[in-house]
């Protein structure tokens, strides 16, 4: 129990200090400790039984229907937090976890929109308690958190691509948009021509190398072998995965990737439109990893693929084409016709690739930059979506290249976020002399071993990393 004199002297965490979480919670509560000017006690969160308030409100979400609804269970807001929203992504990297049937996908949805509720409760009732708090993977229940603290005033800390490691507090008293996409989307800012220059110039030199982009490190491509003819088709579809992070930046009407891939299919097939669909690269990396078969079983990436086989198999035909190999992006557009051709996705970074070449294309406002930055044809709920597929190609626009370098610049030019120099994964590689921190090394080993046998260097890493924490400010 917190006593009263200590009230507000607390910095809160959803993780234990291990793994990297040794560097950044501490990072983030002496970051918060400068700003305040006093020392701060790391508590834990743990979860509180939920209140008799919620236990009620969880009644009335099962009793309603909402619960057996994707579309209802998203909107389903508690203590002015987007519930919901929270939970259906949770219950969906959780679901090829433990089974897909029809009973296991409703007992999660009950038993994490319980679990929501619980999260919302507690974080009320720390945020009488504590100055501030570190919050890890902010897309799950986790966001719930964020909100609370936020609209009360707590400052809080987290990290996400596309940003590094960032903080945010409430500004304005009639502040209500809490959102954790809002805090990690790419902000709307004005460029100056030295800047424009600067940024194209850059951006034309990454895209002749695919392996720029962290996470594709891994993939190994192959080369375009495919004998048919790219001009007989109409659509290019960018897949994404199936499993992780759905709902990452904000709902546009559809549920998952798997809802909107398959109901982009079936209004392309309606229309009589011939398409290709390009699997995410990071769909492989099972392969390259050799995993065995308990361990690939478990892997992100295989269950992707395996759904993207399924899907495969639902819909491939004469008029639906499905790739099945990596195949570099720029690569693979010299095979496209910017005269012909539209390509669709509903988030992917290859977008910008694809944008910039001058294709015309299609995306969803829910997409990892400010939606009031518009580079392409963009929609924002299943209605807008389908008007703009029944378009005709010369209806469709060509990208806004003003508003695609604004967007570029704010990608590779914020010296916090993943291309940055003071990114928290280049201090902390630098200054520990790690090579790398490898995409599928969960439990961090190396990592491990280099924070035990240096103390000094972990200390300054801490240090480092708690002077390079961007402030997000909430729009």
């Amino acid at each position: 129990m917190v006593k009263n004199n200590q009230k507000k002297n607390f910095f809160a965490s959803t993780r234990q200090l291990n793994h990297i979480y040794k560097l950044l919670v501490p990072a983030s509560k002496r970051n918060l400790e400068k700003r305040l000017g006093k020392e701060l006690d790391i508590i834990f969160i743990k979860k509180k039984f939920p209140s008799l308030k919620f236990l009620l409100f969880f009644m009335y979400v099962i009793l309603s229907g909402k619960i057996f609804s994707s579309s209802k269970l998203i909107l389903v807001k508690y203590r002015d937090c987007n519930l919901g929203r929270y939970v259906y992504p949770t219950v969906t990297r959780n679901i090829e976890e433990t089974g897909s049937s029809f009973w296991v996908e409703f007992f999660l949805r009950f038993k994490y929109l319980f679990l929501g509720g619980a999260v919302v409760d507690t974080g009320y009732y720390l945020s009488k308690k504590i100055s501030g708090a570190y919050i890890d993977h902010g897309v799950y229940l986790n966001g719930l958190y964020v909100e609370v603290f936020l609209r009360n005033n707590i400052r809080i800390y987290s990290n996400n691509t596309p940003k590094g490691i960032f903080t945010a507090k409430k500004t304005r008293k009639n502040q209500n948009n809490f959102s954790y996409e809002n805090l990690i989307k790419l902000e709307n800012k004005n460029l100056n021509y030295k800047q424009k220059q600067k940024t194209e110039k850059k951006f034309r030199k990454r895209i002749t190398n695919p392996k720029y982009i962290p996470w594709i490190k891994i993939v190994r491509f192959k080369r375009i072998k495919e004998k048919m003819n790219f001009d007989n088709f109409d659509y290019i579809i960018y897949a994404h995965s199936f499993t992780d992070a759905q709902l990452c930046f904000g709902y546009d009407g559809y549920a998952n990737v798997n809802d909107w891939l398959i109901d982009t299919l079936r209004i392309l097939i309606n229309l009589n439109k011939k398409v290709i669909i390009k699997p995410h690269p990071n769909f492989y990396d099972y392969m390259v990893l050799k995993l065995d078969k308990k361990k690939r079983e478990k892997n992100i990436s295989y269950r992707d693929h395996k759904k993207y086989l399924e899907i495969k198999d639902l819909f491939s035909s004469e008029n639906i084409y499905f790739l099945d190999s990596p195949y570099s992006n720029i690569d693979f557009l010299k095979k496209l016709n910017k005269k012909k051709h539209i390509i669709i996705s509903l988030h992917s970074s290859a977008i910008l690739e694809c944008c910039y070449l001058g294709f015309k294309c299609i995306i969803s406002k829910a997409s990892f930059w400010d939606e009031n930055i518009s580079i392409a044809n963009a929609w924002g709920n299943r209605n807008e979506y389908k008007k703009i597929l029944n378009k005709k190609f010369e209806n469709l626009n060509y990208p806004i290249k003003s508003n695609l370098i604004k967007i570029i610049h704010e990608l590779f030019f914020n010296k916090f976020g993943q291309y940055g120099k003071n990114y928290y994964i280049t201090i902390i590689c630098k200054l520990l002399n790690l090579k790398e921190l490898p995409k599928y090394d969960k439990n961090f080993k190396e990592l491990n071993s280099r924070i035990l046998n240096s103390e000094k260097k972990t200390i300054k890493t801490i240090y480092e990393i708690s002077k390079n924490i961007e402030e997000i400010r909430l729009q």
